[in-house]
């Protein structure tokens, strides 16, 4: 059976590994594509151009093309943040933060939680091979759900990254000054955000 690659059990939902060469390979070649590439790039035009040589590549005749907006993604690989440390702490430097409270430890928390909700949709995701449109349906729902979680999560991620940008090369407390100013940028944010919804 695959793609565990277990010995069949006799149960109707298993798919059996094809008997033709060909078709092993072009099955390998799709498991290859859903699981274990990945790739981010600057230009948008390149994202395309990567997805659609891999659908080429993966193509088959009874399947529809294998789901990559998960693992081929527009941005900048080399800025941003890149772990849930730094969103908690609110620092790309999570061991230089300076402790702060009050609507900081709401933006954390809550930053926190739909990171771990986008994570959980993002295992749900790859957990399983796209075998016909259903399959694809899913996906892209599960896909657009945990983009969905962590929209709010990118606006505090920005905030980090501009404030270490606009600071590089200056000495630490002119960095957490900036941190500070744009805490109280996000508070005044999420306070006219919650007046809106009420």
């Amino acid at each position: 059976m695959i793609p565990e690659a277990s010995e069949a059990a006799g149960h109707a939902a298993e798919q059996l590994l094809p008997r033709d060469d060909e078709e092993r390979l072009a099955l390998a070649r799709r498991l290859v594509a859903e699981r274990c590439l990945y790739g981010v790039d600057v230009n948008p035009m390149a994202v395309e151009m990567a997805k659609l040589s891999l659908w080429l590549v993966t193509l088959h005749k009874h399947r529809p093309f294998t789901f990559l907006d998960h693992a081929i993604k527009c941005g900048d690989s080399l800025i941003g943040v890149h772990t849930a440390e730094q969103v908690a702490s609110f620092h790309l430097r999570p061991e230089r933060a300076q402790a702060r409270g009050g609507i900081f430890d709401y933006v954390t928390e809550h930053g926190t939680q739909l990171l771990e909700t986008a994570r959980k949709k993002r295992e749900q995701l790859e957990r399983f091979t796209i075998l016909d449109i259903r399959d694809a349906e899913y996906k892209a729902k599960l896909h657009r759900e945990a983009e969905a979680a962590l929209a709010e999560v990118r606006l505090v991620c920005n905030l980090i990254v501009g404030a270490g940008l606009a600071t590089a090369g200056s000495n630490e407390s002119r960095s957490l000054n900036l941190l500070d100013a744009k805490l109280d940028e996000l508070t005044l944010h999420v306070a006219d955000e919650h007046a809106l919804a009420f």
